[in-house]
């Protein structure tokens, strides 16, 4: 897939491809060359990653000039996929997580069998990746059978702590002979977590900007912690989280998850709404719940001689868990949002 801010063509694509080999295969001769066009046949087993990127074109038509000097490389993408040996090449007999359910923030360890019917000295890698990119890798050499005939498992800890993703397992078994691969996906499901934050309505956002720009010609666009707000001379740079008393408090929470309910409340009263999902989605795949909370009774009811703090306590419910978020607020009615015309 390729995209262009500027909506540039492509000008031309780039492939370069690293292999590993498995006996008794040798390197593709293509190997490590940058190549104009994908490679379209793999007749050598081993593990291949490809490297790929594009270079736009800003050229435009009816333009004089050489635009070449222009012309960007996009990022570099990776791809890694394995060919598989045949013939009499050992095989993995299975992958098991322990614990089998991996939670997320927990420690897991992964057991590895394998196999060889002419009971050859084996070599067992194996490589995890977490949303389709390396996180670890193991390897084991001259795994013997006894005298039974049997491969002893391989255990392997000191992986990375679990996150929530997408994750799979894959081994690769060699002997003289040629390679074998098997691969176990599986999912960590998020256990849960909310981040809150509390912002302006539109028009008092406007006159927090019109009151800074009044007093400092600058719109203050910073939050300040109390300590530092309440050190400043009066008349005070309205920062991001400085509110009137009677402003209508806009809710908003990136969860993770799939909670039962998500609520916000303000520590020490009884003003309290419950979020909804907006069906919007962060960088991080967190879903965006968003609410108000706003009383005909909140008008005066804080900041009238001095500043004070609020704090803004958003939960999200899961099914046997909790998970909280704190977001604080300075509200300032010293000087009424109705005295603004005052300072110009």
């Amino acid at each position: 897939f390729y995209d262009d801010y500027e909506e540039d063509p492509s000008k031309i694509g780039y492939w370069r491809y690293q292999h590993i080999n498995w006996p008794p295969d040798g390197v593709h001769p293509d190997a490590g060359k940058t190549l104009t066009e994908p490679i379209d046949r793999f007749y050598l087993s081993g593990k291949y990653t490809v490297t790929h990127w594009e270079v736009d074109n800003t050229q435009r038509a009816g333009t004089t000039g050489d635009a070449t000097p222009y012309n960007k490389e996009s990022n570099k993408v990776d791809l890694v996929f394995y060919v598989d040996g045949g013939g009499k090449a050992p095989w993995v007999t299975h992958i098991k997580t322990n614990p089998a359910a991996v939670k997320e923030n927990n420690t897991y360890t992964l057991a590895v069998g394998v196999d060889d019917s002419e009971k050859d000295t084996l070599t067992l890698e194996t490589e995890v990746y977490r949303n389709g990119k390396s996180i670890f890798t193991h390897r084991r050499e001259n795994l013997q059978a006894n005298a039974a005939g049997d491969y002893p498992e391989t255990l392997i800890s000191g992986l990375p702590q679990a996150t929530e993703g997408v994750y799979q397992v894959i081994c690769t078994v060699s002997d003289y002979s040629g390679v074998g691969i098997k691969s176990y996906k599986f999912t960590v499901v998020s256990e849960g977590k909310i981040t809150g934050s509390v912002y302006h309505t539109p028009n008092w956002e406007n006159n927090r900007k019109r009151f800074n720009l009044a007093w400092f010609s600058s719109e203050v666009n910073t939050a300040y912690t109390y300590p530092e707000y309440i050190a400043m001379p009066a008349p005070r740079k309205r920062g991001t989280n400085i509110f009137w008393s009677g402003e209508k408090f806009m809710l908003n929470a990136a969860v993770a998850g799939s909670p039962t309910s998500v609520t916000c409340s303000i520590d020490g009263y009884t003003y309290s709404a419950a979020l909804y999902n907006t069906g919007v989605k962060n960088p991080d795949n967190e879903d965006i719940y968003a609410g108000t909370i706003w009383d005909s009774s909140m008008i005066g009811k804080w900041g009238q001689t001095a500043p004070q703090s609020l704090t803004f306590q958003f939960t999200a419910n899961y099914s046997g868990t909790v998970k909280e978020s704190n977001f604080t607020v300075i509200v300032d009615d010293t000087i009424k949002y109705w005295q603004l015309h005052r300072a110009f």
